[in-house]
């Protein structure tokens, strides 16, 4: 295989010098994913998740200019929120939204999802003895909350030694179970509103995804380990060539936003937005490469 269904959509260093620091205004990323949805890419997803309302956004930064008169106060004030742009963007083009699952109680400035969960059928019986426990999901501001195609935590998990080798599908966050996000993108693109569990006398045995009839129907098994887990299949390390855009998963966020990459590099993906910049780069030990990028993980799970 030489192409991968899957694009990296990379926060690098080129995109940061053209663009500016992350993170970036939410307006930005809703132009990020009309760019490419107008490129045909299916899903857009979130290796990052966002808390907290957007301190950009026209109503809120007009309260730091002291000195602004009445009237350019009250326009800015009208203007829409950075979020509601980035929201409008997410209903055009299928966006799934990352989470964050904690072993803690909900920080007081974080909220929970008010999103139901998709699993809604067990088969074999109540998966929870054999899942992760999180006492809590820290969800995003409800505004891209509700206009997500799909929600799921992005937590990895690594082994006895370090490396990541398996990495959760489903979990316990509080007193639901929560998908992650590779099974997320999945479902938005192929499936309906229902996940359904799979377990026998020993464990976990598979997550299962309803195919929607406009793809032939059925359902989409995704077999685990006892706990829910799946063995990731790494490829080779990638490389991105800002020259000639070869990489064979990650491209510049900047080179997308300006046109620089042709559809057909974009066209029937899955994308993954995600970083590789100096202090924004999530770094992780696998058997194939000591220090590999944490989307570059999710990846090679989704592919």
């Amino acid at each position: 295989i030489t192409e991968s269904p899957v694009i990296v959509v990379d926060i690098d260093e080129k995109s940061l010098a053209a663009l500016g620091q992350w993170p970036w205004p939410r307006s930005l990323i809703g132009a990020l994913i009309d760019k490419l949805g107008a490129n045909g890419v299916k899903v857009v997803g979130f290796d990052s998740f966002f808390p907290e309302y957007d301190r950009m956004s026209p109503a809120i930064v007009v309260e730091t200019f002291e000195s602004l008169d009445a009237e350019a106060r009250k326009s800015l004030q009208a203007l829409p929120s950075n979020e509601s742009i980035m929201a409008d963007a997410m209903r055009k083009t299928k966006t799934v939204v990352g989470q964050v699952a904690l072993h803690t109680p909900l920080p007081e400035n974080r909220q929970a999802t008010k999103i139901r969960s998709p699993f809604r059928a067990e088969m074999g019986g109540d998966p929870r003895p054999f899942l992760a426990r999180y006492r809590s999901l820290v969800a995003n501001v409800p505004e891209l909350e509700e206009a997500a195609a799909g929600h799921g935590f992005f937590s990895i998990g690594a082994e006895s030694d370090g490396k990541v080798r398996r990495v959760p599908l489903l979990a316990i966050a509080g007193k639901d179970i929560r998908p992650a996000l590779t099974v997320e993108r999945l479902r938005a693109v192929f499936g309906n509103n229902t996940l359904i569990s799979r377990r026998n006398a020993a464990g976990m045995t598979a997550v299962q995804i309803q195919i929607r009839r406009e793809f032939g129907g059925g359902s989409f098994i995704l077999p685990t380990d006892a706990q829910g887990r799946i063995w990731v299949h790494f490829a080779k390390p990638d490389a991105y060539n800002t020259a000639d855009n070869t990489g064979r998963l990650y491209i510049s966020a900047s080179d997308i936003l300006t046109g620089q990459v042709p559809k057909s590099r974009l066209d029937g993906k899955f994308a993954i937005v995600g970083a590789s910049a100096a202090g924004l780069v999530d770094i992780r030990e696998t058997p194939v490469a000591n220090r590999m990028p944490g989307v570059e993980v999710h990846a090679n799970l989704l592919e």
